[in-house]
């Protein structure tokens, strides 16, 4: 009599412990105003980094820095982009390949997924039906234009997480900070409602709902925090790494020129070190 235990199925699905199969890499969308360290965050990551630009002179940010291939793509073309960065398309098996061939690569940063979603737009007026006066433009998208281009943007998302994951690769988007939303009170008083990612419509929801920790940055002078959770009107915050509670942020202390301080880096070797269910202190 075999006393082996059959493997347990679900849909021709092998069933298993969570932590028997857990995968060690993390993905991130850290967000902010321009300039407040966001590009100085990533370049901390796990090396070496493949860092995909979409903000022009991009290459700028990480020059100088060992350890980070970069790419840039921010002079697209919207039929360009038509071809390339659809789900399945050449960027995604080239990404595939491209991790594939270096395993020393162990992170992909995209610099920015609002750059990427401002493409997009272009992308997203230039295929939407319509002629003459009816036709989207750039000032006026419409329905139909803003439709294509969420689709685009998750997808793309969508692509960059999966590829990643097949490859058990970090991942980390690079995200701007919208300008404040307001509302009129009901004396016509204008009330600070909102501040979130700069991708529009429903993105700054649904793009971080793939992520498992979306930090917001904020530049103090001469100091910088990360927020892991929201707080007053900025939204939205998240961290599987970190304990969030009874503190939701913490100071981050770290020295571009001399590259000494706290890093990405070194809060993944922790987190993965305390085992599963286990969170950093914030």
């Amino acid at each position: 009599m075999n006393d082996a235990t059959p493997a347990r199925k679900f849909l021709g699905r092998d069933i298993v412990a969570p932590a028997a199969t857990a995968t060690e890499r993390v993905t991130f969308v850290v967000w902010g105003s321009p300039g407040c360290g966001k590009s100085v965050l990533a370049g901390t990551m796990p090396k070496r980094i493949f860092w995909i630009g979409f903000d022009p002179d991009g290459e700028k940010v990480v020059s100088g820095v060992d350890g980070i291939d970069f790419v840039g793509f921010a002079n697209m073309t919207p039929t360009a982009m038509r071809e390339t960065f659809t789900e399945g398309g050449t960027f995604e098996r080239a990404l595939g390949d491209q991790l594939k061939n270096n395993p020393d690569i162990q992170s992909v940063v995209v610099d920015s997924i609002t750059s990427y979603a401002q493409l997009a737009l272009t992308y997203a007026v230039d295929k939407a039906p319509g002629v003459g006066v009816n036709k989207p433009n750039i000032e006026q998208p419409g329905i139909a234009g803003y439709g294509i281009r969420n689709r685009n943007v998750l997808g793309f998302t969508r692509m960059l997480l999966r590829v990643t994951g097949q490859h058990n690769r970090h991942c980390m988007l690079i995200c701007h900070e919208d300008a404040p939303e307001k509302k009129a009170d009901d004396k016509g008083v204008l009330q600070l409602e909102r501040i979130t990612l700069l991708l529009g419509g429903s993105l700054p929801i649904e793009v971080p709902v793939h992520i498992s920790e979306v930090w917001y940055m904020k530049d103090h002078g001469a100091r910088r925090t990360l927020h892991m959770r929201p707080y007053s009107v900025i939204t939205p915050m998240k961290s599987r790494m970190f304990r969030t509670h009874p503190n939701t942020s913490c100071e981050w202390n770290y020295d571009m020129y001399s590259r000494k301080g706290s890093t990405v880096e070194q809060w993944i070797d922790q987190w993965r070190a305390g085992g599963p269910g286990y969170k950093l202190p914030l």
